[in-house]
């Protein structure tokens, strides 16, 4: 027991840096994996994580557990080993992955950000 508790002494857990390049590389490579295999035949205990390095405590639930809140996958309500994807799964897939969609996603952010400050600078003109 006294190793344990050393253990978590030596290694602060929650300053622990993430780097969030390398979780987005194991969702993306996870949901190709996911979204290949057969329904209902996806294992939990499958997913692959490189370079645990920075990554969060218990790097497979916690990327299980983003990949869920994203909407990618979905648990088998029968078999709560199993992951399947969801339709947005299976459209992420299909238009070139997580890291792809997560670009599309910062230039439709940016996009919006630049129309708002236009609006906002266009109403100080009409004031």
């Amino acid at each position: 027991m006294a190793t344990i508790s050393s253990n978590l002494e030596s290694e602060d857990y929650q300053s622990r840096k993430i780097d969030f390049l390398q979780l987005n590389e194991n969702i993306h490579n996870n949901l190709k994996a996911i979204v290949e295999y057969p329904r209902n035949a996806f294992l939990k205990d499958r997913i692959i994580i490189q370079n645990t390095d920075n990554l969060p405590y218990n790097p497979k639930h916690a990327l299980v557990d983003i990949m869920i809140q994203e909407e990618l996958i979905e648990y088998d309500p029968e078999h709560k080993f199993y992951l399947n994807p969801t339709k947005k799964g299976y459209k992420v897939y299909r238009t070139g992955g997580w890291l792809k969609y997560l670009e599309r996603e910062k230039r439709n952010s940016d996009r919006n950000d630049k129309k708002n400050i236009y609006d906002y600078n266009l109403s100080l003109i009409h004031i």
